[in-house]
């Protein structure tokens, strides 16, 4: 599991739930003095392996020698060191924290949008006086739908896909992880997103990826017909004379972005 050989000490993890759900683990382990950094490094930020789906981080790591009062082999170097045969590390694992730098994993969010049409005003006529309307005098129709943003956390690198699938639309349903809704194929446009990347102390980099997606009733392949009120696709005619169904936006395979 790790690259440094380590042994989990008797008695060890220590495991707790909180009232509030929260969950939290205390996991002690022992490797070589020399390498003590070197697996912490390897371990800090890593999901409690025991019970994954508590989704708890391990989010501090106190090192020590081991056993507590050890016998020392002598002094190294000008520094005057203690030299030591092994390290105890305890981990503390936890599920909830103040903020994403302890170990958030995804957030969502919903936002509502609106889209304004504008309808043909030859279509329609006042009811009393049966004018017909003017180009000025053209009703309009707010079309309603909502953006869906999906932040993923501590990500090591982003998908490819996060630039290839910029501007097309889902090709199946997609679920929203926590959230309970589900959106058909075609109703979710990709947007370009935004990345952040963060240099940690160890010299390891965690990133985070900000994705919106906006949902159209009918479809993004859709368009609002006026004859028929409501949304149709178009078809578009070939150089040999033949229609066929248009797609303004190619459906993809979005489950990469998810994860």
């Amino acid at each position: 599991m790790y690259s440094v050989a380590t042994a989990e000490l008797p008695g060890s993890p220590i495991e707790t739930w909180e009232k509030d759900g929260t969950f939290k683990a205390t996991v002690i382990r022992v490797c070589p003095w020399a390498l003590r950094n070197a697996l912490a490094a390897e371990i800090y930020g890593e999901f409690y392996p025991r019970i994954p789906g508590t989704r708890a981080v391990a989010r501090s790591i106190s090192i020590q020698p081991y056993p507590e009062s050890p016998a020392i082999r002598g002094l190294v170097g000008d520094a005057q060191h203690a030299d030591y045969d092994l390290a105890k590390l305890t981990i503390e694992y936890e599920t909830t924290g103040p903020d994403v730098e302890a170990g958030d994993w995804f957030t969502e969010t919903i936002e509502p949008t609106v889209e304004f049409l504008t309808l043909d005003p030859a279509d329609f006529r006042w009811s009393l006086s049966q004018f017909e309307l003017s180009d000025q005098e053209a009703p309009g129709m707010q079309v309603r739908g909502l953006e869906y943003k999906l932040t993923r956390y501590k990500l090591s690198a982003v998908p490819a896909e996060v630039k290839s699938l910029v501007g097309s639309v889902n090709d199946a349903q997609v679920s929203c992880r926590r959230l309970g809704l589900v959106f058909l194929a075609e109703e979710l446009l990709y947007h370009p997103p935004v990345i952040e990347t963060k240099a940690k102390m160890d010299g390891t980099y965690e990133m985070t990826l900000a994705m919106r997606f906006t949902y159209k009733p009918g479809g993004w392949n859709s368009f609002w017909c006026r004859r028929s009120q409501r949304w149709e696709r178009l078809q578009v005619r070939t150089d040999g004379g033949a229609w066929v169904d248009y797609c303004q936006y190619p459906l993809r395979d979005f489950s990469p972005l998810f994860g």
